[in-house]
């Protein structure tokens, strides 16, 4: 398997947890106990967990695809997708699979455009089963649209020199996709599918983990003593830049627009400040920092389950704060078990017949 970092596993609980909490149900939270106002914030501020997986997500595959680039000269891209369809595949199509009996029995109907849709990742255009699984396809439009860029790069004389343009590419992205922000918000009425989950409106994040992979991986030195000396200027910074999705009343257009701009800044500062702190941390040598790395090695498996979770438990007659305990519980215990009976094995086993090209990341 490859070789993992604390702390990216603990950024991908932090994600994963913020996820889950943004989930729970509003409507039974008590707004008049601190506790209450406490959750509820951390509830409406949650969605920022995908923001966090985005950023992370550029950062460690194309981080992949540099180092095999660095290691061997050249990019297979057919072998790195192979790779990637371990990853990803087996979990979600299983989900998929056994969503339309559990639908189905709850009397929820369910329409061939939706099951489709889901199964091509085309979820964020088209109609959608689950609510949660946008995000996916957006990461999966991603991975195909990268590979097809580096192998397009990587198959010329020049390729080489043209993949250190990528932050330049990257750079241009991120500006140009801000703008169909703006510009989308100008001409369209507000629609949460249209502005929020549409893959030309949101693959900046991504492509900004591009660009500091980037600089992970051919500027090394560099990049580490950027992480190590200012990684406590990093982290104030990124939690200045997301706090504002945690307060009250924080809405409007400049949320999906320069906001989630903000946040994948945010989100990239916490991810160098992160790699920046060293192993022999008292943080990250803490009982609660290695319990949410532990979350975080199974998160895609808790991400992709918990929505079925969420809609299990709601149908139980529980009191509010019991269901939100056993929401939690079932949502991480249910991703956790099918990580290690589905994800894990066939990880393993892609490991065995498609090992990696060159040392990795994460």
């Amino acid at each position: 398997m490859s070789r993992r970092l604390l702390q990216i596993d603990l950024l991908r609980g932090i994600s994963i947890l913020l996820v889950l909490t943004h989930h729970l149900n509003r409507s039974r939270i008590d707004q008049n106990s601190w506790s209450g106002r406490l959750l509820n914030g951390l509830s409406s501020g949650g969605w920022i967990g995908v923001d966090l997986f985005f950023v992370l997500s550029g950062f460690l595959v194309s981080g992949l695809i540099f180092q095999e680039l660095r290691a061997t000269g050249r990019f297979q891209p057919w072998r790195f997708l192979a790779r990637r369809g371990f990853k990803i595949y087996p979990t979600f199509y299983l989900m998929l699979a056994l969503s339309v009996p559990f639908l189905a029995w709850f009397g929820e109907p369910v329409r061939g455009a939706q099951i489709w849709s889901e199964a091509l990742f085309l979820q964020n255009y088209l109609p959608h089963l689950w609510s949660h699984t946008w995000s996916l396809a957006i990461e999966e439009q991603f991975y195909l649209l990268l590979t097809a860029a580096v192998a397009l790069v990587a198959g010329r004389r020049a390729g080489m020199v043209t993949i250190h343009k990528f932050p330049w590419l990257a750079a241009g992205l991120c500006a140009a996709i801000l703008a169909a922000r703006l510009i989308s918000h100008r001409v369209l009425p507000f629609d949460i599918k249209t502005h929020y989950m549409a893959s030309h409106l949101r693959m900046d994040g991504l492509f900004f983990g591009v660009a500091l992979s980037y600089l992970a991986c051919f500027h090394k030195e560099r990049f580490r003593e950027l992480c190590a000396r200012h990684r406590r200027v990093l982290l104030v910074t990124g939690i200045l830049l997301m706090l504002p999705c945690f307060l009250k009343g924080f809405g409007g257009w400049h949320v999906y627009s320069f906001g989630l701009t903000f946040l994948y800044l945010g989100s990239g500062a916490l991810l160098l400040s992160l790699l920046g702190t060293p192993n022999t941390s008292p943080v990250l040598r803490s009982l609660p920092a290695r319990a949410i790395a532990a979350i975080g090695l199974h998160s895609y498996s808790i991400y992709v389950w918990h929505v079925i979770a969420k809609d299990a438990v709601a149908r139980l007659p529980l009191a509010p704060l019991t269901e939100r305990g056993v929401y939690l519980a079932v949502a991480l215990g249910l991703g956790i078990a099918m990580g290690k009976l589905v994800e894990w094995p066939l990880l393993r086993m892609r490991d065995r017949i498609l090992p990696p090209s060159g040392a990795t990341i994460a």
